[in-house]
């Protein structure tokens, strides 16, 4: 009989004590809201949050808002608390008598800049060229050397993690096997080509990702490099022209005119430039063995021109308070042409021969892109969901003539030696279609979900062709 009593009264203390842990359980709520700035109305990324308890101001729990200003802390126990936002350069955010029950939301915070901290301090530094956050490397365009002139692979060469060779092609922790966006499209042209088409005038960052979510695709093994172009201003009607000249037909310019009307907002930006750098050089070898003596003397003249222009009209509408659709068009031509040409001798044993040559290469491309986005924010915590669709039609041309001379000692023309032309085209047709799932669940965790649909032509024909100087016919070698 005691047996069966002490038995039984485990029996109530265990049941006693699963009520009283559900119970507790049941009075814990998480506290969820978005912090953004009081006058650009973006969000605020790393602000801290913390919230204390009323009577005694202790601390409860504490956070950071995420890249979207999106801060959340779970299982807080149902009561009143003071919470208070901070971020350097905004004025303190302190909320008093804050009721936190089930599914609590503070809804959009706002932080409003500092301006006493800055009254009488007149500021003459730009921002950081290089920003480092936790998952990636930012670079701020506008603060670099090359802010108003050049291409955007003159912005990635102020990365420590991008390095470019003489030739710009661009590499990312040492290896080209990079994934290319522009806001956040992915480009599946040639990468360094695009680069050299963007204007530097038109790029707001760029972000350096070396360890990307897995909603991109797995082309890119060493990251991704994001281009993030100048926005779309809310202002009424604003816009800029840049121009610069330089001597040897150096020129180039830019311009980004905005507009905007009630839910509307409209963007056309456009630049041009062409770059010539003219050089020249001596080259002398010398070779000796048992039998003769050989030398080289080679006098070289080098023309490399560049050509860019590009075109961009986009249009942002406001469907509703959480539905945003944008579309746009982009155009972008580029074109470089080298020449070397070069007087040489050859000498053997005091006999000399006399040689004039030419290698003329031209490369160049069009590219027309097309795309329209249709975001919908389910809350103001971050859980959307967004539809996407792009077309990309690329066309692009490789000439290369080289031709070789005899001439007399003095460097006038006389018999054809050497003809021989390389020629490629490539085409590519490219329909893509995503839809994209966020739903935040705790603090920096996420879940995604998203279908990708993409549809790719390619094609390229490349030839070679030599003349044969006996017969003055062409033969033709297909690669």
């Amino acid at each position: 009989m005691k047996t069966k009593i002490f038995f039984l009264l485990l029996l109530m203390m265990a049941i006693n004590k699963i009520f009283a842990e559900t119970e507790t359980e049941s009075d814990k709520a998480d506290i969820t809201g978005k912090v953004s700035d009081a006058q650009t109305k973006l969000p605020v990324e790393y602000a801290s949050v913390a919230l204390y308890n009323i009577p005694d101001s202790s601390l409860v729990a504490g956070c950071i808002t995420d890249e979207n200003g999106i801060f959340r802390m779970a299982r807080i126990s149902e009561g009143i608390y003071k919470i208070e936002i901070r971020f350097l350069g905004y004025e303190t955010l302190v909320i008093n008598n804050l009721h936190v029950g089930k599914g609590s939301q503070t809804g959009e915070l706002f932080l409003v800049p500092d301006l006493q901290a800055l009254q009488g301090v007149e500021i003459t530094a730009e921002r950081s060229t290089v920003e480092y956050k936790i998952d990636k490397q930012i670079i701020n365009a506008s603060s670099g050397i090359n802010a108003s002139n050049g291409s955007a692979i003159d912005v990635l060469k102020q990365s420590p993690s991008v390095s470019v060779d003489n030739d710009d092609n661009v590499s990312l922790r040492g290896s080209t096997d990079f994934l290319l966006l522009i806001n956040d499209k992915i480009v599946v042209s040639n990468r360094t080509d695009v680069l050299k088409q963007i204007s530097s005038a038109q790029i707001e960052t760029i972000e350096i990702i070396t360890n990307p979510s897995a909603r991109y695709d797995a082309a890119g093994a060493s990251g991704i490099i994001n281009i993030k172009t100048k926005r779309l201003s809310t202002t009424p009607m604003n816009g800029f022209i840049n121009a610069r000249v330089g001597l040897r037909n150096k020129y180039n310019g830019d311009v980004i005119f905005t507009n905007s009307y009630k839910n509307l907002n409209y963007q056309i930006s456009g630049s041009i430039l062409s770059h010539n750098n003219f050089s020249s050089s001596t080259n002398s070898l010398i070779s000796s063995n048992f039998d003769s003596e050989g030398s080289v003397m080679n006098d070289v003249e080098r023309i490399r021109k560049r050509f860019n222009a590009d075109i961009h009209p986009q249009i942002e509408i406001k469907l509703g308070e959480n539905t945003l659709l944008s579309t746009g068009l982009s155009w972008m031509r580029f074109e470089f042409h080298s020449l070397i040409n070069s007087d040489y001798t050859h000498t053997i044993n005091q006999a000399s021969n006399y040689y004039i040559s030419s290698d003329d290469f031209f490369l160049g491309a069009n590219q027309l892109q097309g795309d329209i986005l249709l975001r919908h924010d389910i809350d103001t915590n971050g859980h959307n969901i967004v539809f996407s669709a792009n077309y990309l039609n690329w066309q692009g041309i490789n000439d290369q003539d080289i031709l070789q001379h005899y001439s007399t000692e003095s460097f006038e023309k006389n018999d054809l030696q050497l003809n021989r032309r390389f020629y490629e085209d490539h085409y590519m047709n490219q329909w893509e279609f995503k839809t994209d799932y966020k739903l935040p669940l705790k603090q920096n965790i996420n879940a995604e979900a998203g279908i990708h649909v993409n549809h790719r032509f390619f094609s390229a024909d490349k030839s070679t062709t030599q003349l044969d100087i006996a017969s003055n016919l062409w033969h033709e070698n297909l690669l």
